[in-house]
């Protein structure tokens, strides 16, 4: 019979794979339709030049005739399939270029189908591997123009990442005391992300009982603040056999989750709306 850490073992072997992943296409393990994919050949991935880093430089390129055609080509083809369209999830980097192309999208969405729900998340890193003064400037700039231009075309408007803020000189990043975690590594932080991503939107993928986009939008995006911060306890520490009323009796004050967002709330403690998901319990769990 195989135990527990044996079977650990095992994963770990198969996806230990920090040394050999650069980008995310790497571990992609699902053939995506070809009508997803679009490539931009104006710029470069890697090297010192002709690489998309100015949120300007996203900006124009979205405005151009061909791509916003290209974009709705796709975009008819896909929602024509729908039977209920709810609305779009978009994820963009938030700290260069792709911040301006993100906002043109969002812009695009929020003028064909402004009665869909549109919930945008920006994406950064802790660190970059060559960082400079020069292009921290590039970053901070990228990331307010981003936040001020995704927030207005989208109904919810959610950064991501482990980074303790946005600035140049941000707080140490987000700690998780339950998980082995190299923040400096892409491949850990975005494994994080994603799976806090999973977790924030699955109100409105569930099949039954769930909430539409556009109820949870209206829940909270109170008074027009479209801005909103995720906060994750990853792992949830809650041991075998306990229930979930005696495992935040026993955090006491210190509440388990972890910003998520570099944004974290005032020290008040207000909220004026929130949503709140916990997976993997058990139903006789939830109560002594």
């Amino acid at each position: 019979m195989e135990t527990v850490n044996v079977s650990l073992e095992r994963a770990q072997k198969r996806y230990r794979l920090e040394g050999s992943v650069r980008v995310w296409s790497d571990f992609l393990r699902v053939h995506l339709h070809p009508r997803t994919l679009t490539i931009i050949n104006q710029y470069n991935h890697e090297g010192e030049s002709s690489r998309l880093e100015a949120f300007g430089q996203g900006e124009a390129l979205c405005s151009s005739a061909a791509l916003q055609e290209d974009l709705e080509d796709r975009l008819h083809f896909f929602v024509e399939e729908c039977d209920y369209l709810q609305g779009f999830q978009v994820l963009c980097d938030l700290q260069d270029g792709f911040s301006g192309l993100g906002s043109g999208v969002t812009e695009l969405l929020h003028d064909s189908y402004g009665g869909r729900g549109i919930f945008t998340f920006g994406l950064a890193p802790v660190n970059y591997p060559d960082p400079s003064p020069m292009k921290d400037v590039y970053h901070l700039i990228n990331s307010a123009l981003g936040v001020v231009n995704l927030s207005n075309h989208s109904s919810l408007f959610c950064p991501l990442t482990l980074r303790g803020g946005l600035g140049r000189h941000p707080p140490p990043p987000s700690s998780f005391p339950h998980l082995q975690l190299d923040d400096s590594l892409w491949y850990h932080s975005s494994a994080v992300l994603a799976m806090a991503l999973d977790t924030v939107t699955v109100p409105y993928r569930l099949g039954q009982g769930g909430t539409p986009m556009w109820q949870l939008g209206d829940a909270l995006a109170v008074s027009g603040r479209k801005v909103v911060a995720a906060y994750g306890a990853i792992p949830f520490p809650m041991m075998q056999g306990s229930c979930l009323p005696d495992a935040l009796s026993s955090c006491g004050n210190a509440l388990p989750w972890r910003p998520l967002s570099a944004c974290p709330e005032l020290g008040d403690g207000r909220v004026f709306g929130q949503s709140v998901t916990l997976r993997g319990v058990e139903g006789r769990s939830l109560v002594r």
